[in-house]
This record gives structure tokens, sequence and C-alpha cells, in this order.
């Protein structure tokens, strides 16, 4: 199930402006750590699209905004709508009709910044999930809850500190399983009722407002079994209590000071999970890093993606090597001086090690394929922006990945081979600075398990294949996205031979960019690919008749998304997993 969002991205539209927003996609059977396919676009084309539609996600800028009342008109059999309420009419009103008209809608976001609303007119809908801004829920009277009684998944967010009412309603969300709070103030009475939620397994507060020692009442939680702390450091008193609830199996939290480290000791000690991130404005020195390493050796998890390590220098790094049951570890972006491929050779030591990410590392080389774990619990892997070459390719091709991403390559048809063949391959994203020749299309080899690939060239890429016929003996190939490499109907016709082919995704792969063409010819082609579920293209919008082929084909619903691949997106989604007993 796919959808369709607009939003206000200025600069975007700027360059976009003569691009239609409007394209097909199939949401993928992947976790959401790997792969966010969901690219935000502003503009009216949300009113040109197919009826049939079933996501929606609408964000409307000053410029050309899209009427709340439109999208509830327009379309038949929503299931989910992303969408901003309008303040100048009568919100009651938008949302009766709302009701009125899909009741089969299973998930609703709502963004509106006037006086709360009163939800009980949702009361009608079988919603399992609401997001909404801190402002819709926002009364007088506290009963923003009296409508969501049966939710089992509820995000709440704002732009600054919020408080919503007092904590008589949290306690009617009898049914929520997962929470998602943003930028709220949460006092104990609030957190001793979010605590006591019968249902409630995961729950994430990202920047709020808590007093020390308020997430101690989370210990008496009798479902919780994960909990992300993003830019929370826990206190001493929390993490003993916190080890006391019986269910919890990991906890994610923010940390700044070796104070903080050391807070979280009894959390390890009984055998939770845990992953760290850094408070805001943390720097990483050695003596932090250190604490880490000695305070917790059973760590699952560390995020040091984008955080100031000038302070760092490169040979503590090496420290992580005593993190033996370190399951994830992402280092994308990070700056630390004179650092180089071989201050990883620590990787070698983290048997436990199941996602790294080195992706955008500066003048880390292809040398760091040597000090990658061996071990089979080995699976995920983010090396875009370090240069590969064919040796180090076939390097690669001996380790346990699952799912790969690697960009700015300089490998030849014998790297391609030598990728394509990992025996435990499923998801590959291949990035390519000059682009991709019909010679290394036939190279990619007939890999009996690869279920993903996405291939990308550079804006400037000066090489595209002319078919890609090789692609359609992947046998299990489920989803194709092509990125910055030309488009022709005859290329999706070359297709039409693909066995499992179910999600087609065209990608900034148009006249504006690559020389690619796509007509209603090519969008009826796909449409006899036998497994297809949705044909995916950023610029084209087929003619009505089309249309009509495409929902008779059964290919999924409509929405703009941009290229994002093999992304981690760090601990808050990451996997995290307990210690082996």
């Amino acid at each position: 199930m796919a959808h369709l969002r607009l939003t206000d991205d200025a600069s975007r539209r700027r360059r976009l402006s003569k691009l239609s927003a409007i394209v097909l996609e199939w949401a993928l059977p992947y976790p959401p750590t790997m792969f966010d396919d969901d690219m935000p676009w502003t503009g009216p084309a949300v009113l040109r699209a197919p009826t049939w539609l079933r996501r929606i996600t609408a964000m409307s800028d000053n410029e050309t905004p899209v009427r709340f009342g439109d999208i509830v008109d327009r379309f038949r059999c929503l299931e989910h709508l992303s969408a901003p309420l309008d303040a100048d009419a009568d919100v009651t009103a938008q949302l009766e009709a709302l009701v009125a008209k899909h009741s089969k809608l299973r998930s609703l976001e709502l963004t509106y910044r006037r006086e709360g609303v009163d939800t009980t007119v949702l009361s009608p809908l079988s919603l399992d999930h609401l997001g909404a801004s801190a402002a819709f829920l926002r009364d007088a009277v506290g009963e923003w809850s009296a409508g969501l009684a049966g939710i089992r998944q509820l995000m709440i967010t704002s732009r600054e500190p919020t408080r919503i009412s007092d904590a008589k309603p949290w306690a009617r969300l009898g049914a929520c399983e997962n929470l998602d709070l943003r930028r709220l103030e949460l006092d104990k009475p609030t957190l001793n009722a979010i605590a006591g939620l019968p249902r409630l397994r995961t729950l994430k507060l990202s920047m709020c407002n808590l007093k020390a020692g308020a997430l101690a009442a989370l210990g008496q939680s009798p479902a919780l079994e994960r909990l992300t702390a993003i830019g929370i450091a826990l206190s001493g008193s929390d993490a003993k209590a916190l080890a006391q609830a019986g269910k919890l199996r990991a906890v994610v939290a923010a940390v700044g000071e070796v104070e903080h480290i050391r807070a979280l000791r009894p959390l390890a000690e009984a055998g939770v999970a845990l992953g760290l991130t850094f408070l805001p404005r943390t720097d990483l020195t050695d003596e932090l890093l250190t604490a880490i390493c000695t305070e917790l050796p059973g760590l699952a998890g560390l995020r040091l993606r984008q955080v100031s390590a000038k302070k760092l220098s490169a040979d503590s790094l090496a420290q992580l090597g005593n993190l033996r049951a370190l399951r994830w570890l992402d280092c994308a972006g990070i700056y630390v001086r004179k650092l180089k491929a071989a201050h990883f050779g620590f990787l070698s030591e983290l048997d436990s090690l199941r996602s790294l990410s080195l992706r955008d590392i500066s003048k880390v080389s292809a040398s760091v394929v040597g000090s990658l774990p061996k071990g089979a619990n080995f699976q995920m892997l983010d090396l875009r922006g370090v240069p590969l070459s064919d040796a180090a390719a076939k390097k690669l091709s001996k380790l346990n990945i699952q799912r790969l991403a690697v960009g700015e390559t300089k490998i030849g048809p014998k790297g391609v081979a030598a990728l394509t063949a990992m025996p435990s391959l499923q998801v590959l994203s291949l990035g390519h600075a000059k682009g991709f020749t019909d010679e290394m299309l036939a190279a990619i080899a007939p890999n009996p398990g690869l279920q993903r690939l996405d291939l990308a060239a550079s804006v400037s890429a000066s090489v595209h294949p002319t078919t890609l016929e090789p692609l359609a003996k992947l046998p299990k190939l489920r989803s194709l996205g092509v990125v910055e490499v030309g488009l022709s109907d005859q290329w999706v016709e070359s297709l039409t031979a693909a066995p499992a082919l179910e999600s087609l995704r065209f990608t900034r792969s148009d006249f504006s960019f690559a020389g690619g063409t796509v007509t209603d010819a090519g969008v009826e082609a796909g449409c006899r690919i036998p497994s297809l579920k949705t044909i995916s293209h950023w610029s084209f919008v087929p003619s009505q008749q089309a249309q009509t082929k495409i929902e008779a084909a059964g290919c999924g619903a409509w929405t703009p998304a941009d290229y994002r691949s093999l992304d981690f997106d760090g601990p808050a989604d990451a996997p995290i997993e307990p210690p082996a007993k």
C-alpha cells in the first residue's frame, strides 16, 4: 500500500518546477530502519490523482494550499490520510465529513495549530493509528482522549515543549501499544498514567521535558518492552526502576557525560539491551568513549553519526573492539582528525555485530573492507561514500551480508558480478559515479536470493544502459529502483519477463536529468509484468486511459517518492535484541 505526500520544500520546488509530483509506488515490506521511500513534494497535484488511492499524505504550503475538504471529497476508499486541517473552516465539520465518507480509514495524521478539538467525532472510525500535533489534542477540559479508546498507535508532536491537559486522559488509552511523544512536557502524574497502560509495549520520547527521576514510574509498566529516549539522559534512579520492569528488553538513551553512562549500569546488569545516542552539543572525547567501553561492556548499540568528535583521537576508536556484544554501530558522517581506514581495525573483533554504517566518512579508503567482521551475524552494511574498487568488491563478496549499500563506486563489470553473487544478499543499493553500461548490467549474477535492487548514478553521469533485460533474469527480484540513469518505454518493455517483480521505481530518471522519456505505452507495458503491483515514476502523469488500465491491472496507488535506498536511521528504530542468555 502506498501513499501520496505533498509538502512544502521551496528549494526543491524551484529546481523541479517543470515536473509533476505524482508517481506510483508500492510500500515495500522491509523494516523502516532500512528503507524510507517517502519523499514529500508540494503542489495541487493531489487533486489530479486517481480517485481510487488508498493512502494520501498531503502537506500544502502557503503558495499552493491543498484544502482538506477537497481531499476528503476527491477520494473514495482512503485507508490512510495525513493532511493539515483548514484553520479557516469549522474543524468539527471537517472531521464529520471525513468520518461520513471514509468509514474504512484506519490511519490518520492531522496537523492543526489552533485550539483543541473534540476527538469524540472520530469515535465511529476504527482507527489503529493517530498522529496529531499537541495543539489538536489540547483543550480546556482535558478530554482529548475521549474518542481514542481503540487507538493502538498514537503519535503526538509539538514544535516547542507543550503540556497536554492533565493525567486523566492518558488513562483512557487502554488499547495503545505504541506511543510516540515529541517535545512534550511530561510530569510525574502523566508518566504514572502512561506507565499504567495495560498494553503499552513501545514508548518513544523525543526531546521531551522531564524532571530528574521522572522515568522511574515506567518501572511499573506491565507490558513495556522497549523504551527509546532521544535527547534524554536517564538518571540513576530511572535506570534502577526500569531494571525492575518485568518485560523491558531494550532501552535507547542519550548520554553527554560520564555520569550519564554510569547511571545506566543497573539496566546493563539486568540484561536489558542498551543502545546509546548523544545529547545535543555533546563533544565526544577520549574520556567519554573510554567510559562507554569500560562501564557498559555489554552495550548492544552505539550511534556516533555526525557527533562532534574533534577532541577525539583516532587511536581511541580501538577501544570499541572491547564491546563484543555490540549489535549495531552507526558511524555515518563522523569527523575525527587524522582518521584512516586502519583505525577501523577493531571491527574485526565485533563478532556479534549485525548492522554497520560507515557512510560519508571522509578520507576512509576501500581498504576498510579488510577490517569488516567475518561472522555469520553480520548482515547489514552501508558503505556509501567509500570508493570501492573491483578488488574491494571481491573481498566484500565473501561476507554474509544480506543488505548492502554502496555508492560513488569505481567498480566495473567484475565488481558488479562479485557484489551481486554474494550468497546471502537480499537487498543491494549500488551507486556509480559515471553510470552503468550494458556490460555492467549483463555482469549481474542471477542471484536466487536478491529481492531488491536499486541502481543509482550521479546527476552528471554520461553513461546509461540501453536495456534492463539482464535484470529480468533475477528469479526473486521483487523491487527494482533506477535513479539518474535514463528511462524509456523500451526499458519497461525489457522487464516484462521478470517473474517476481512487484515494484518498479524510476526516480529522477526523466528528460530533465538523464535524457530518458516515458509515455503511456511504457506504463501499459509495465502492467504486463506478471507480478507487478506498482509502477513508480517521478515526473510522468499517465493519461486517464492509462490510469484506467493501471487500476484494472491492480498496480497499487500513487505517491511522490524520492530515492532513499538502504538507510540506517539510527537507534530509535534500529534492531536491538537482548543479549543471549
